[in-house]
This record gives structure tokens, sequence and C-alpha cells, in this order.
């Protein structure tokens, strides 16, 4: 529908309306002009407001129109603020311009001007996945809106890396939203948190980001347990045999799968070996270690093994258990495996010193007994500590003779041993 009057004034004020049309918050439209023509043979004054007067500004508010000529008035908006809504014509006003031109009414010319921009939000401001199976990653949905004027590009940041959220660089109009699926692929079993916090690329947004960050929690769990996750046989005398201990081997998935256990090395047997596992049930499977070999080193763990179970279906497969164990025993030896005298005088007495090394991980209580009637030793009982530590003692040579005289230290121990009693150290001299 179309209106007009006819006018018998010279005034005239054109355009009737200055449309600053779609205008991105956060920034200004550009300055229109309004022309007001005095086609009269007379000047007349004109006077211009607004009817709002907060967003435009004028560049002249009154003046003069000299006969047959023009003025020109300057509509400048300001800036649409950063958050706005986008309600059409939202930023719109009236100007008003009244001429003293005989027989002239007011001319209204409207502003029109509306901010421009996306306003997104998202329908959850927490995911909570629960107890998810590392073998079965799980999901959850929210929505993305757009209740802005614009299109807007969004993507989310995720962190940790067990949380993901796709789609990625998802377009989403003007008006319109989407479903936005989280996704949890735990990989170890454990409590898990992160956040994904939305972003936008080449995006007009008319209002902030959703704050804060989805809160994203969940549980990592497995679909089988193994316990203990370590059996630990200890400390096992050479010779001697540790006491079988067991691992437990539990289906926490919702369905049964088939199993098999393998050692890496020779050191123990496994009972049972392989079976099948309904939900929910466990079976017992016995580790028996091999005797300690009668000589053996003490270096720790020397007998550790691992235990392997795998699954079909896989699952999280392979489940693990460490084993442990370590030969425990004293292993002598004498430092020097020689000691030499010399030439001593008749009757007269010198002395060295020896030591005892004990190069295992059991201390021992050890005995010495010398032969040659001109040697003596000193102490004759002593205590080596483990761990390579040493006992120092004394040996004594006194010829009651000339010539070459000889002698030997041994030495006896009630602890347990890890390899053979040493060869005799042996002892030389020759008195003179």
């Amino acid at each position: 529908t179309l209106n007009g009057a006819a006018t018998s004034s010279d005034a005239n004020v054109s355009p009737g309306s200055l449309d600053f049309g779609l205008v991105e918050c956060g920034t200004s439209a550009a300055s229109k002009t309004v022309k007001i023509t005095n086609a009269g043979l007379t000047a007349f004054n004109w006077t211009a407001t607004l009817a709002n007067g907060t967003h435009y500004t004028l560049d002249a508010a009154s003046g003069i129109v000299a006969a047959n000529s023009s003025a020109n008035v300057v509509v400048s908006p300001g800036m649409i603020p950063a958050t706005s809504d986008v309600s059409p014509n939202l930023y719109g006003d009236t100007l008003t311009i009244t001429t003293t031109a005989p027989g002239d009414d007011p001319h209204v010319v409207d502003l029109l001007e509306t901010a421009h921009g996306a306003i997104l939000s998202q329908s959850k401001g927490a995911i909570d996945f629960g107890s998810v199976l590392v073998s079965s990653p799980a999901t959850s949905t929210f929505t993305v809106s757009n209740s802005g004027n614009a299109p807007a590009t969004v993507s989310f940041t995720t962190s940790p890396a067990v949380f993901t959220v796709s789609p990625q660089a998802q377009v989403v109009g003007a008006g319109a939203s989407y479903d936005a699926t989280a996704h949890f692929a735990p990989t170890a079993q454990q409590a898990y948190a992160g956040t994904a916090a939305m972003t936008t690329a080449g995006t007009v947004l008319c209002g902030a980001l959703p704050t804060p960050a989805i809160a994203l929690t969940g549980n990592g769990a497995l679909s089988a347990q193994v316990s203990p996750s370590n059996v630990d046989f200890g400390l096992v005398a050479c010779g001697a045999t540790g006491t079988a201990s067991k691992v437990t081997l539990t289906n926490t998935s919702p369905n049964s799968f088939t199993w098999g256990a393998t050692l890496g090395t020779a050191y123990y047997t496994i009972t049972p070996t392989s079976g099948t596992l309904l939900k929910g049930k466990s079976v017992d499977i016995v580790i028996t270690p091999k005797a300690i070999p009668s000589t053996s080193a003490t270096t720790a763990d020397l007998y550790a093994d691992t235990l392997t179970i795998k699954t079909n279906p896989a699952l999280e497969s392979p489940y693990v258990a460490a084993v442990h164990m370590t030969a425990q025993g004293a292993i002598l030896s004498f430092n020097p495996t020689t000691l030499a005298f010399g030439n001593q005088k008749k009757d007269t007495s010198r002395t060295k010193s020896y030591a005892v090394v004990n190069s295992g991980n059991l201390a021992a209580p050890i005995t010495l007994t010398k032969s040659g009637s001109m040697y003596s030793i000193t102490p004759t009982t002593e205590t080596v500590n483990a761990g390579s530590s040493t006992t120092t003692l004394n040996a004594s040579f006194k010829p009651t003779q000339t010539g070459n005289q000889n002698g030997s230290v041994s030495v006896s121990t009630t602890a347990k041993r890890c390899a053979p009693l040493p060869a005799a150290m042996s002892m030389t001299g020759s008195g003179f």
C-alpha cells in the first residue's frame, strides 16, 4: 500500500527513509545523507530532531536553505554493541525535519538498522559418561543452537585426548540448530575429567560463546580384571622352591570370552592355561615356580617374568601380571687367593691381612680353619654381611725352621649358599 499527500510547499526532503541494513555487532555502519531542497524563490529555515536520539548523530540540527538551493543533513549511526539482540530494526529511529516554508508539513525520515551476527548456545553444561569399557567407547549428544541472524561455523576444542566432539567445523544457519556428539574413548582403567570448549571460525558473533566449557567426566573400565597385577615370590634360597601363588581373572564385560595364558620364560608353570569365562565369572590361574638352581646369581628379580592373558574377542587384551622372584644366598670368596709371606727369619713373626668377600644377598656366619703348623689366623669366626661386603682378617707366619713352609685357610658357613665354597687360600713362606 502506497500513501502520499500533495503539497504546495517549495520544500522537499529525500529520501523518505535511510536503511543502514544489517550491521555486524561490534562495528558501525557508514553515514548516510538526507537532502533538503528549496524549489521556491524565498529562503527558509529548517530544524532536524531524532525521536530517540541515542544511537544516531547529525552533523547539523538546523540551518537555512537559500532559494532554489539545497542542504544536506549527514546521519551517522553509532557502533552496534558486541553483544546485542538481533531483533529486526532494533536500532531504528525517526528523523523529523521541519521547515518554515509556507504550507510545509514536517518531513519524517525512517532510520532502519538491525544488528547482524550469530548467537550460540549449547544444551548441556556437563556430560558424565559413567563407567565405560576401554574396548567400547561411549557417546552422548547435545544440541548447538544459533538464535542469531547470521550463520556460524562451530568446532569444539577438547582435553584430554580421550574426549572428542563431532562434527567439527559445522555450519549452523541463522535460527537453526544441530546435534553434536561427544565421544569418550578411555585408554586405561582410571577416572578422567576434561572439557569441551566451543570455538568459531569466520563467524560474526552478537554474543559471547557459551561459558564455562562443557565439563566431561567418565571412568575407564576393563572388560577383564587380573588380580593381583604383581605376584612376588620374594627371596627364595638357592636349591629351594618358592610357594605357588595365583592370579584371578574376572570377566567384567557384558559377554563371555575365551582366554589363553602364557609366560615368557621357563621359570614357572601355570594351570589352567586357557578356558572360557562367562559374564561375571572368575578363574584362578595358579603360578608354580621351579626350583632355584643351587648355583645362581643373586641379582634382584633375576627370575622375573610376565603372565600374559589374551582373550577372544580381543577386548583390551593382553592383560598382564608381573611375576617377581630373586635367588637368595651367600657367595663367598677369598681376596687374595694366595698370601705370600716371602723370606722370614726363623723364630720371628710377620702378619698379613686377607679378606673374605660375600657377593651374595644373605649374611654369612663363617668359620675359618688353617693348615700349616707355622701359620696362625685370627679371628677364626666372623659374620660377613651381604652385598659384596668384605671382612678383613689376619694371618701370621712364624717359621721355626728353615726352608719353604706351606699352609692354607679354608672357610665354611652355615648360611644358605648360591655358590660352592671357595678353594682354600694358600699361604707360602720360607724360613732362614
